[in-house]
């Protein structure tokens, strides 16, 4: 408030200060913005030539990006799987393996959980099931976490067949050393009684 003969210089330059400094914070969250825009699309260009599959997604579940490896593992394009909520029942259609998916992928967007790789198997777009190390990254933006994440997957069913293939061979290379073992025990005492 000002009284009668009162200088409102002083007054005046402050309030240009706290005009200039808001200014000044506005082309700051601006150019920042922009630096974010610039460093992401440089990171989705690498991204979107890998030949890992790979998508990125906000932490509201909304898919940003969708690269073609990811297409050619699930089958499904971005358009027809645009957020998490779309994508789960596609990739996991039973109701229960699907529950805890989104249990766990939920703990870990809310870093409830560190999951830095998970082992899901999917159903993909023409019913083929799958075993899929998923990964996420966090991405960061002057050493911030931004809300975006990447998800690349990697499928390992051929690995994951390999190991029950051995799994089995090695069952059943020990039950026939069990058998042979057996045979061997049974055997002698046979050739007592047959003498």
């Amino acid at each position: 408030r000002l009284s009668p003969g009162e200088d409102i210089t002083e007054r005046k330059r402050m309030e240009d200060l706290r005009l200039q400094g808001e200014l000044n914070r506005r082309l700051v969250e601006e150019l920042d913005e922009k630096l974010k825009e610039a460093e992401y699309k440089q990171l989705w260009s690498v991204y979107s030539r890998s030949i890992v599959p790979t998508c990125i997604v906000r932490k509201d579940g909304k898919i940003v990006d969708y690269n073609d490896a990811m297409v050619k593992l699930t089958g499904y394009t971005h358009e027809e799987v645009p957020e998490l909520d779309s994508w789960m029942p596609k990739l996991y259609p039973d109701e229960e393996y699907r529950k805890e998916v989104i249990e766990t992928s939920t703990k870990s967007r809310n870093r409830e959980i560190d999951i830095k790789r998970d082992v899901f198997m999917i159903t993909r777009k023409d019913g083929e099931k799958r075993h899929i190390e998923f990964s996420v990254y966090h991405i960061f933006h002057d050493g911030k976490s931004t809300d975006l994440r990447v998800v690349q997957g990697v499928d390992i069913t051929q690995q994951t067949q390999m190991k029950t293939k051995v799994v089995e061979a090695e069952r059943m290379a020990t039950a026939g050393r069990i058998a042979s073992m057996v045979a061997h025990d049974l055997r002698g005492p046979l050739q007592t009684i047959k003498n």
